[in-house]
């Protein structure tokens, strides 16, 4: 979107919200969108998660997510739908769906996982981890996340591009890596 600045001059607005299931790699695309770009990155999950795998209440997950400036040009990447009025309403927003075959998304799930417990990753900028026991052996554990999930995310974002609610909203579906690749290619020129 092209706005007016106060000195006449034009700026143009990029804003994504990038949705799909975990381990679809979201975080990975904003953050190459963001670095492309050179807009901030919203995480979504940094505003739902408290320590320990605590859940904020809504009043402090919008409180966190009005603290940035969402008239100028951002990424967000998560799926909570309760956030699509305040990113989506009344401003032109791209939000892209990554639909990537189950296999392919569990595959990188497992990677991720494993990849943030041997190095102790912190999560969001928060001092949360992943865990083995939380991974394997809980009933929060990503993986069945994933497992029950992945079929309802198709649903909602199938039925979410099909629907007329969002009018601003341009909606991208993409559904393999190649795809992802070129869409990130090709943004910004």
């Amino acid at each position: 979107m092209k706005s007016m600045t106060s000195d006449n001059k034009i700026t143009q607005h990029f804003r994504f919200h990038i949705v799909g299931s975990c381990g679809s790699g979201k975080s990975s695309l904003a953050e190459a969108i963001a670095k492309k770009l050179d807009i901030p990155h919203i995480q979504l999950d940094a505003f739902h998660h408290t320590d320990n795998w605590g859940v904020n209440s809504d009043e402090k997950f919008f409180e966190l997510l009005l603290k940035n400036d969402l008239d100028g040009s951002w990424v967000a990447d998560g799926n909570y739908s309760k956030s699509w009025d305040t990113l989506w309403k009344d401003r032109e927003v791209t939000v892209i769906w990554i639909d990537l075959p189950f296999s392919t998304t569990f595959s990188q799930l497992l990677q991720r996982t494993f990849r943030r417990i041997s190095n102790n990753e912190k999560l969001w900028g928060t001092s949360l981890t992943e865990s083995i026991s939380k991974t394997f052996c809980s009933k929060d554990s990503i993986i069945l996340w994933l497992i029950t999930t992945y079929h309802k995310n198709k649903k909602k974002f199938s039925d979410l591009i099909n629907s007329s609610k969002y009018e601003c909203v341009n909606f991208v579906h993409l559904r393999s890596r190649s795809e992802i690749s070129h869409f990130l290619q090709n943004l910004g020129l």
